[in-house]
């Protein structure tokens, strides 16, 4: 049986399994017509966690108990407070998650990315646009809040999209641009023929304050002849203090890595909350590390579930215990963790026992103002989105579909930037904040 057969005898025709139900007309509107009644909230670090591949919702955030159009893992509903999860005994660090952290979490269902391609999802639900080139979410918040910081954009996973803003960011991993700047027995060789490629210079630490002097020196003569007041200044003012912000880096060299080296889960989380709490950053990206694409065989999604939660449970103790900076008790009070994936998978398994790529995803949103313990956004019982109020995150049919947009620019909103200005055409998720 073809594919197109299998989802006609379900009920789902092309259009609908791409574009939503037949609420999609209702829902519509013109661009930059919807009232934005949300407000921004105060400025706060963010923490985004990738689980890149797909994952399976009906394993924990979607619940489908007694749906015969969903494959289901074993499992029953266990309730959080007011938050729905499927849970079971096979699968403990899911149930210990939400046990301690419910009250602090909003789940986050129906989000249509309106698309099957890993690239093209991915993007769309980390920047809320379709296009090319536009940054995500972290590397928005951390222009807006970070640009003191030695590096703003902390990009420790490998999925994360800068845009025009790639010169705040700063990589650690397999490339670790950062480690390659801050060591010199790290740096990248100089090509064959390069008149830099004799071995490298060494200054010692006298050569490096007259090094210094000389940067200060030529930086004040320029101010005095152009540089006084407007643009010139300003740039001038840039380039002295980031002198200032290359010294807190250094004195970190040692905690980034290597060079060639992947950072695993928990060694990315424990260096998100030391980057935050030491003034180095103001947003982070993680990958966890799983591939979530379970094409062959879908029980892999437990295992990855239970490593997620897991890293989950740690990272927010982490926060939890760790002092704030910027006027918090601790980094939790003054952090959002955004946890998501691309798209998740398809109601029904496949003839290998797996499950194929599902445009309609679902996400977690953490921490500091977030409106925990409650479900927003919802889905049927084909698991298509359904339109919701994005005041209240309730589904009504006089609502709209929750785009890749409202659902950016309601963690917009939570983290202190106004999403007005990067997703003009989409009303944000306000229902994210508290």
């Amino acid at each position: 049986m073809t594919s197109s057969s299998r989802d006609s005898k379900r009920g789902l025709s092309r259009r609908t399994f791409l574009g939503g139900t037949a609420a999609v007309g209702s829902a519509l509107a013109l661009p930059g017509s919807r009232a934005r009644a949300g407000s921004v909230g105060p400025a706060r670090h963010l923490i985004v966690v990738v689980a890149a591949g797909g994952w399976d919702t009906s394993y924990a955030l979607d619940p489908k108990p007694g749906n015969t159009n969903v494959d289901v893992p074993d499992g029953d509903i266990q309730m959080f407070g007011n938050l729905p999860i499927w849970t079971d005994a096979s699968r403990p660090a899911t149930t210990a998650f939400f046990s301690d952290w419910a009250a602090h979490t909003a789940v986050v269902n129906g989000i249509n990315v309106r698309s099957i391609a890993h690239p093209e999802c991915r993007r769309r639900v980390m920047t809320g646009t379709p296009g090319t080139g536009r940054p995500d979410v972290a590397a928005l918040t951390a222009q807006q809040h970070g640009l003191e910081l030695p590096v703003p954009y902390m990009i420790l996973g490998n999925n994360a999209y800068t845009g025009p803003l790639a010169s705040i960011a700063g990589r650690v991993g397999p490339t670790n641009q950062i480690k390659a700047l801050l060591d010199p027995t790290e740096a990248y060789p100089a090509p064959d023929g390069s008149p830099f490629a004799h071995g490298g210079y060494e200054p010692t630490a006298n050569d490096e304050a007259l090094i210094r002097d000389y940067v200060v020196a030529s930086a004040e003569r320029v101010r005095a002849q152009r540089g006084q007041r407007g643009h010139n200044a300003a740039r001038i003012d840039d380039f002295v203090d980031s002198l200032g912000r290359g010294d807190v880096l250094r004195t970190q060299a040692d905690g980034f890595g290597a060079r060639g080296q992947t950072l695993n889960f928990s060694a990315q989380a424990d260096m998100a909350v030391r980057v935050l709490s030491e003034g180095i950053s103001r947003t982070v990206n993680i990958d966890t590390g799983i591939s979530w694409d379970t094409h062959d065989d879908n029980a892999p999604q437990a295992a990855s579930h239970e490593a997620l939660f897991t890293q989950l449970s740690s990272l927010a103790q982490s926060l939890a215990e760790t002092p704030g900076v910027l006027g918090g008790s601790t980094l939790m009070d003054e952090t959002v963790v955004m946890v998501l994936s691309e798209m998740s998978r398809t109601p029904r398994l496949n003839a290998e026992g797996g499950k194929d790529h599902w445009p309609v995803a679902s996400a977690m949103v953490m921490g500091a103002g977030v409106a925990g313990g409650q479900v927003l956004g919802a889905t049927n019982d084909l698991v298509e989105a359904e339109p919701i109020d994005l005041q209240t995150g309730k589904a009504t049919s006089e609502g709209t579909l929750l785009s890749t947009g409202s659902f950016v620019g309601g963690v917009l909103e939570l983290v202190g930037v106004d999403p007005t200005e990067p997703l003009p055409n989409d009303e944000p998720l306000h229902a994210l904040s508290r």
